[in-house]
Formats: C-alpha cells, sequence, structure tokens
C-alpha cells in the first residue's frame, strides 16, 4: 500500500526534498484556471510510479491558478498565467466595453523534477532521464479500506461516470463507497456503496435518497457505468451483469471521493478495499469538463 510520504502546497517556488531507493508513485494535481462569469477549468491530474536504486535529490514545483479578469480604470487588463507554465488569457477587441470578458489565465503545470532547472520550459528543452531512474505506467490504485482520493470535481445532475475497477470482498465494515459525494447523510448526491448494512449488496444513492440492488460482483474487474439515475456494472466482455435505478441525479455540493464518499467536506470512513484502474467524469453541458483518471 502506498503511504505519504511527501506533500507539497503553492508557494510560487521549487521545494527540495530527499528521496531514498524504493518505489514511489508520484501525483501531480495542475492549478486551475481563472475565472469568467463563474465558469473555470480545473487543471489536471497525472500519476506516475518512481522506482529508485538509490537516493535521489528532488525538487517540487506546485502550479499557480490563472488571474480573472478584471474591470479597473474603464478597461480590462490582461489576464496573466499562473505560475509555472500557465499560458496568458487572450485580450477581447473592445477592452473598455465591460461586457466583453476577456479570457482568464491558464493554471500553472504542477510537477517533480529530477534537477534544478528554473523553469519548465528549460526541463522539456533540456533535461534527460538518468540511467538509475526506472519509470512504469500506474495500472490501477489500490486502497486497503485506509485510503481514499479527492478528485476535486463536483459532479453536475447530467454527469456520466465510468470506472474501470476490482471490488475486493470484504466483511469488516458494514458500509463501504467506491465512489460518491453527498451533503448529509439525508442527501445521497451521487453516492455507490459496494457493500450496505453489513450485506454484500451494492446501493445507490443519488437525488437526496437510495435504492438497493443485489448480487454485487466481488473480486473481478468490472467496468462500472453512471447514466443519470441509473448505475450498471459489466464484466470484461461488455455483458451487463446487473443496475440499478434510482431517483433522479441532482447537482453535487461538494467533490467526489474515490474509495470512500465525500461528507460535506469530510471523509465518512465508508472505505471500500478495491483497485481503480481508471475513473472518469463527462458532464455533457454547454460548460462541459471531464475529470479522468487513467
Amino acid at each position: 500500500m502506498w503511504k505519504v510520504k511527501h506533500r507539497f502546497e503553492y508557494t510560487g517556488s521549487k521545494e527540495q526534498f530527499q528521496l531514498d531507493p524504493g518505489r514511489y508513485l508520484c501525483i501531480c494535481k495542475g492549478a486551475k484556471g481563472g475565472t469568467t462569469n463563474g465558469y473555470y477549468n480545473k487543471g489536471g491530474t497525472s500519476y506516475g510510479v518512481l522506482n529508485l536504486e538509490s537516493s535521489l535529490t528532488a525538487y517540487a514545483v506546485v502550479g499557480g491558478n490563472g488571474e480573472s479578469p478584471t474591470y479597473s480604470d474603464g478597461r480590462y487588463t490582461k489576464c496573466q498565467g499562473g505560475y509555472n507554465g500557465g499560458g496568458n488569457g487572450g485580450m477581447s477587441c473592445k477592452p473598455t466595453d465591460e461586457n466583453m470578458v476577456p479570457g482568464p489565465g491558464g493554471g500553472g503545470a504542477t510537477d517533480i523534477r529530477l534537477n534544478n532547472d528554473d523553469t519548465i520550459e528549460q526541463l522539456v528543452a533540456s533535461y534527460t532521464m538518468p540511467d538509475n531512474i526506472g519509470l512504469s505506467q500506474v495500472d490501477y490504485i489500490q486502497s486497503d479500506g485506509s485510503q481514499y482520493i479527492n478528485i476535486n470535481t463536483t459532479h453536475k445532475a447530467n454527469t456520466q461516470i465510468e470506472c474501470v475497477c476490482e471490488v475486493i470482498s470484504n466483511t469488516q465494515r458494514a458500509y463501504e463507497a467506491l465512489f460518491g459525494a453527498r451533503y448529509s447523510p439525508s442527501s445521497r448526491q451521487m453516492v455507490f456503496f459496494t457493500r450496505f448494512g453489513g450485506n454484500d449488496i451494492p446501493c445507490y444513492g443519488c437525488g437526496g435518497s437510495e435504492t438497493r440492488g443485489s448480487d454485487m460482483t466481488y473480486n473481478q474487474r468490472i467496468k462500472v457505468v453512471v447514466d443519470s439515475n441509473v448505475l450498471s456494472w459489466y464484466d470484461g466482455n461488455g455483458s451487463l451483469i446487473n443496475s440499478i435505478t434510482g431517483n433522479n441525479q441532482e447537482d453535487g455540493s461538494v467533490p467526489m471521493f474515490l474509495f470512500d464518499l465525500n461528507n460535506n467536506g469530510n471523509a465518512d470512513w465508508s472505505r471500500s478495499v478495491a483497485k481503480i484502474c481508471s475513473f472518469k467524469m463527462t458532464t455533457d453541458r454547454s460548460e462541459e469538463h471531464t475529470s479522468e483518471l487513467q
């Protein structure tokens, strides 16, 4: 199981740290862009495994948020991109017109560097990976029931979810959630329990209530699909195993958690033992946003 070794927040500069020989899961979350008319794009998240045969000095760089448009002294000014490579926003053709809002600045990248370059452009242009480092793709992320992930994305009423996973049979907890978010115990919003009420049955919570299913599939890879008020899961050949139909979906108010549920900003301790191979949320509307872990 992965344990947290280092955690970094935005400072506007590099932070040096040491790594001993071993195997590390590196998670980098990019900063969000500036806000226009209440909308913004969240930064992407990348995952990778770093294998070290010897000790190493590394540098963490956390991206800064992009600037939002401001109207001052009769005109808009250009929005700057966030620290560490965020792109600058474009200007409107009439910067003095308050109704013609320019583009916001883009969010900066977050990266882990193995040398002390000053800019991300230098890193991309000139850096060669040392021979003593091995990189491999993350096939899945696993929780033993003590970890969870906040993906920092809040679902909408028409958000669709695809999650390729393997739920491990576990009778140690009465409630286990593979993913979910709710405002309160009586407002489910969107929650998928793989074990509910001390029984090996699934439960899909949405629209302020919950619907229990039957015959949850454990210890094999499945694909869980949420489409409106229907949650279904399929085997490796794409054949439907079972489904649950709940109430009409509603907009969420807190970000989605994986391996647990977000209970109004806090982990619920309904943590599941599972492997997640990929997780994709897609909102089909004018402000379309896709959050993908793969």
